[in-house]
């Protein structure tokens, strides 16, 4: 027992947990602090799910080291995670958003965590849900006819 939650494995998955409840954290604490921004609860609830992933991937960090589907469920997370991140993003303005900012946590969870093989699709999977934030963000701010911006946030004076 001791030896497995020593191996390689298991602290790479500790600490992918620990990135998605670090990370998501610091996302929930920025979103409170801005709390009058539209918004706020949905992405409150999508931060707070993220964390409590977070929790789960460390509490169950052993078993996963010898699950049979661990990478499968790694997986999950990573997409999950960059999930999370873009509709966040596109919550809070689009990719100029200060919630973009949280693609780097995702981004460097695939780095420590995944095979280069698995890294490379993950990592394009990432820029292309970046790519989605800022479209859906380039779009919401074109002038357009009435209704005008139906579906968009309003971003602030200094994003644009």
């Amino acid at each position: 027992m001791v030896r497995r939650w020593s191996s390689g494995r298991a602290w790479r998955i500790v600490l992918s947990g620990a990135m998605g409840v670090a990370a998501n954290g610091i996302a929930l604490a920025c979103t409170a602090m801005t709390w009058s921004g539209p918004h706020r609860s949905a992405m409150a609830t999508l931060y707070a799910a993220g964390a409590l992933i977070g929790v789960a991937v460390i509490a169950a960090a052993q078993k996963l080291t010898t699950a049979r589907g661990n990478r499968l469920i790694m997986l999950a997370v990573g997409v999950v995670s960059t999930l999370i991140v873009g509709v966040a993003a596109v919550l809070d303005g689009g990719a100029g958003s200060p919630a973009a900012l949280g693609f780097f946590a995702p981004s460097l969870l695939f780095a420590v965590t995944c095979p280069p093989r698995v890294m490379v699709g993950m990592e394009a999977m990432l820029i292309a849900v970046y790519a989605a934030a800022a479209w859906r963000s380039a779009r919401c701010r074109r002038p357009r006819s009435p209704p005008s911006g139906a579906g968009c946030t309003n971003s602030p004076s200094w994003i644009r």
